[in-house]
């Protein structure tokens, strides 16, 4: 993830040789007091100001429209540290790099900001309105005794005419929080994007309730979660609560394995409201240590075509109790599943390959397809030749042994049933060779099955 970000930073910074007429370049080194607020201070609005590697402890209000803090050379130079410093929670410029309310268009970008201190904050806070947050590392203390939040979206009043809107969260690492890595709420408006972030390993500390959550969505009207890879954190990879009336909360093509939780909805305050709609749609959601996918209201979330690290689907004890994958609470519409991991990422259609890889992957496809095909003749088969006797078998047996014969042929004939769709699924992907990549774990997944039930056929026979 960190080189990811510095070959991102050296593009980033190719747009500053260009700046908007009017605009100013400030540049920013390491020094006594506070460079970077004094940098500030002298900008007007539509300024870049770049800062130089170092340590910098600056409390910092970007109070200007438009106004671009990005680093020369990346977060791995770069440091804002907080550590030990109270940065304040609802955007009150005491500290951290906050955006206050009303001022929009900034950009903050290619830094490591970390920090933990005893008391509730968050080492950025977003006041304003189409607020950029890209290509850094926001770093907490695991061992704080308050809430410690990396990255806050939101922290008007209820009664406010307007919440924060368009801000967008994009390609961060946010990890060892006491808290949540992300929280987006205490009134935050719609068109919140959290894109291709890594949140990772946050704790549950000081107010349990609130903590240990990577992305946390509470009195949020309209937020989108995308393409992020959230795993390890203590409580939940996505926490939403629904307390703002209308709400559209859409959770789509994240990573989250390894969690408390994958996606945690519950009613943690009064107010919950059924009027917010989540939904969880094209995730890879998997080895969550308790669901994949909780649900505490009596109001369905749907979760369609999500991969839950089985083609059997998510277990849920009475509408999929043959599922091997995350488990699903009630009301979760999960039906149907993906049968593969990126289970709507067209990057897997044999169309957007190059054409080395596709001559490589289609003919293995094919080839296990056809392999599935004879095992599955071979199959029934062995069933053509069980099934006359079957019952005569099983009666003179139970009389000696109970009814252990038809124990395996049952199950047998299920995995056989289950064999035949993943194979039938498969023929259709390599046509054309359209999904080889799918096509191809389908038939590997059929043999394994027909491989279990050619040894039941075999043990019965004997």
């Amino acid at each position: 993830m960190k080189k990811v970000i510095a070959i991102m930073m050296y593009g980033c910074l190719i747009f500053l040789f260009w700046n908007p007429v009017g605009a100013a370049i400030h540049h920013v080194h390491p020094g006594p007091g506070t460079p970077i607020q004094d940098a500030i201070h002298v900008a007007h609005p539509g300024d870049t100001i770049i800062v130089y590697p170092g340590t910098y402890t600056d409390p910092i209000t970007l109070s200007k429209h438009d106004l671009t803090l990005i680093s020369a050379e990346g977060p791995d130079t770069t440091i804002i540290d907080y550590t030990g410093i109270w940065c304040g929670y609802w955007s009150t410029g005491n500290g951290g790099v906050d955006i206050p309310v009303g001022v929009s268009g900034v950009c903050v970008e290619g830094f490591t900001i970390r920090g933990g201190s005893p008391a509730s904050d968050a080492l950025i806070s977003i006041g304003g309105d189409d607020t950029i947050i890209r290509n850094n590392y926001v770093m907490g203390d695991p061992g704080s005794s308050g809430q410690d939040i990396g990255i806050h979206i939101g922290n008007v009043p209820e009664e406010s005419s307007q919440y924060p809107c368009g801000n967008q969260i994009i390609n961060n690492e946010v990890y060892n929080h006491a808290g949540s890595g992300i929280f987006i709420g205490n009134w935050a408006g719609s068109g919140t994007l959290i894109l291709g972030n890594t949140v990772h390993d946050n704790v549950i500390g000081g107010i349990p309730g609130l903590n240990g959550n990577g992305i946390e969505i509470d009195r949020a009207l309209g937020v989108q979660v995308e393409r992020n890879r959230v795993y390890n954190n203590e409580a939940a990879g996505v926490k939403i609560i629904r307390t703002a009336p209308g709400a559209l909360i859409h959770v789509s093509r994240n990573i989250l394995y390894a969690n408390g939780n994958g996606i945690h909805s519950e009613q943690w305050r009064p107010g919950a409201t059924s009027s917010a709609q989540v939904t969880a749609t094209c995730n890879n959601i998997v080895d969550n240590t308790q669901y994949g996918i909780r649900n505490d209201e009596n109001v369905i979330i749907t979760a369609h075509h999500n991969w839950w690290g089985h083609t059997s689907g998510p277990f849920h004890p009475t509408s999929n109790a043959q599922g091997t994958g995350n488990r699903v609470s009630e009301h979760v519409a999960f039906i149907p599943w993906g049968k593969v991991p990126d289970p709507c990422d067209l990057r897997i259609s044999g169309s957007e390959y190059t054409l080395p890889f596709r001559r490589q992957l289609c003919p293995l496809a094919r080839n296990n397809v056809a392999i599935a095909e004879d095992m599955l003749e071979a199959a029934q088969e062995l069933l053509e030749v069980l099934s006359p006797g079957i019952e005569e078998q099983e009666q003179e047996h139970d009389e000696d042994h109970g009814d252990a014969l038809s124990t395996p042929y049952e199950e047998a004939l299920s995995l056989i049933a289950e064999a035949e769709s993943l194979l039938e699924q498969a023929r259709i992907y390599c046509l054309n060779s359209q999904n080889c990549i799918a096509g191809n774990s389908l038939a590997i997944e059929a043999i394994k099955l027909l491989e279990n039930a050619h040894e039941l056929l075999e043990g019965i026979l004997q």
